[in-house]
């Protein structure tokens, strides 16, 4: 019999997410400081985006998501699932808060002139006292 790969068809509407991981702010302090904390497992904070890495035949969510795009999502969003050794989350369309993309920069225009901020005395308007009935 010849070697199968598993792969990751979801179907419908739904996607396949590897999480990105979480970095805590005391952690980060500890290791900063060069310290080593262990925190238990309910005070780690779940993942709450990762990256797209299969998408279901549901026209509406191909045209929403690509792959390798980053999406976020609550964290305790979809179901988990164990392809290869890896942990992925099956997440519902409706489950994907928002996805984030990265845009190049817009060119910057050297014919464009640089204006000064606004100062506060060109914000501030008088207001005149209402007129009595």
């Amino acid at each position: 019999m010849p070697d199968t790969e598993e792969i990751i068809i979801p179907m419908g509407d739904r996607c396949f997410v590897e999480e990105l991981p979480v970095e805590t702010s005391l952690a980060k302090r500890a290791e900063d400081a060069g310290l080593h904390i262990v925190l238990a497992e309910e005070n780690i904070p779940k993942p709450t985006t990762g990256i797209v890495v299969a998408i279901g035949d549901d026209p509406l969510i191909q045209s929403r998501i690509q792959l390798g795009d980053v999406v976020s999502f609550a964290k305790h969003a979809g179901v988990y699932q164990h392809v290869r050794g890896a942990q992925y989350r099956c997440l519902e369309g409706r489950e994907i808060i928002s996805v984030i993309r990265k845009r190049p920069a817009a060119p910057l225009d050297p014919q464009a002139t640089v204006t000064s901020p606004v100062t506060p005395s060109q914000t501030t308007q008088s207001v005149p006292p209402p007129e009595p009935e």
